[in-house]
């Protein structure tokens, strides 16, 4: 699971997830998005390449972020926060 995390391959995470017993729909709703997303990604139609995705796997699962490579500082607050007002 943290070699998937790490080079963030969403796939495989799922996958690893569902041989755990969850199911698409379970996935789905930890990390807020439908389940055929969820579903396209495990076929391999649908790369997850979102940084807020990462951070909703990790924050739905209890991950520490960095295991994503998303760790939120406070440079990456400011980042949001200028581009929130820039819209």
């Amino acid at each position: 699971m943290r070699k998937a995390l790490g080079t963030r391959d969403v796939a495989t995470v799922f996958r690893i997830l569902q041989r755990h017993g969850l199911s698409q729909r379970a996935i789905s709703a930890r990390v807020g998005m439908a389940q055929s997303e969820v579903c396209d990604i495990l076929k391999g139609r649908r790369r997850v390449a979102n940084y807020e995705i990462f951070v909703r796997i990790a924050d739905g699962y209890g991950l520490p972020r960095g295991w994503l490579g998303v760790a939120y500082d406070q440079a990456t607050d400011e980042f949001v926060r200028l581009s929130q007002l820039a819209e």
